[in-house]
């Protein structure tokens, strides 16, 4: 995960387009089998690699299917970068998996499966390219661990089976700049995702899509240092609101207003 960005949503942004880097949502489970390693520069990851199972497994245990639908392999190249005495990070990456999959097989993250569709055939191989980008704006001189900067992630990805052609978020966030509140977190970014052809040409007639666009601004309160309250806005423009043939049900842009709880024991 990328500084001021990531979290899993559950520390930081909640919408998938910030929370994760889209274009891999084919290729990298949400919850899987695999390993890996890294090679590092004092406490920092340069490189890493890991080999996965294809298969999302969240709720089972085993290893009855591991690796029956090929594998997937991650590597990543991540440059520490100082600017004006300020730390930041420049990453290279990508994803590549030999399993077999249709145009519209659900992933962890995106399911175009809704109303009828047309049933594709099946090709193996999937691939994905990503750019990341962090840099610190503000590092406390009292204590480093706090700071807030900027963070971006770009990604490319194969124009079938993937059903993310391209993906793209932007955004601001880390320690929040009140000095009286050190473990209070903040974010507001911007994410963009651009669906396959074959996502767009082979789903539901009546509700077409196009791509989706998200803002998303929220503030984590640490009300202990073990319990944090977050209050979260996000602003969503759905892939199903545009170009809409006559008669298609529109989905309007949509104001979502979450709070979230956490507490680690």
């Amino acid at each position: 995960s990328q500084p001021y960005a990531g979290g899993r949503g559950v520390d930081a942004f909640m919408n998938t387009g910030l929370a994760f880097p889209a274009a891999a949502a084919r290729t990298v489970p949400y919850s899987t089998l695999g390993a890996g390693f890294a090679v590092l520069e004092g406490v920092e990851p340069i490189f890493s690699m890991m080999v996965l199972d294809t298969h999302n497994t969240p709720t089972t245990s085993g290893f009855e299917d591991f690796f029956t639908n090929g594998a997937t392999t991650v590597a990543k190249l991540n440059i520490p970068v100082s600017i004006m005495n300020r730390p930041g990070h420049q990453g290279v990456w990508g994803t590549y998996s030999t399993g077999t999959y249709s145009d519209l097989d659900p992933t962890a993250y995106f399911n175009p499966n809704v109303g009828p569709v047309i049933v594709t055939g099946r090709q193996t191989g999937s691939w994905s390219l990503f750019y990341s980008a962090d840099q610190a704006l503000y590092v406390d001189p009292s204590n480093p661990k706090r700071s807030y900067g900027v963070f971006t992630n770009l990604g490319l990805a194969d124009n079938g089976p993937s059903p993310v052609h391209w993906s793209a978020n932007v955004g601001l966030g880390g320690s929040a700049p009140v000095s009286s509140r050190p473990l209070d977190t903040f974010g507001i970014g911007y994410s963009h995702v651009g669906y396959s052809s074959p996502i767009k040409n082979l789903a539901p007639v009546l509700l077409p899509i196009g791509n989706d666009d998200a803002v998303e601004i929220f503030y984590n309160i640490a009300v202990t240092p073990y319990f944090r309250i977050t209050p979260d806005l996000q602003i969503l423009m759905p892939a199903r609101d545009r170009t809409l043939p006559p008669g298609a049900h529109e989905i309007d842009t949509a104001v979502v207003v979450g709070l979230r709880g956490k507490i680690e024991f």
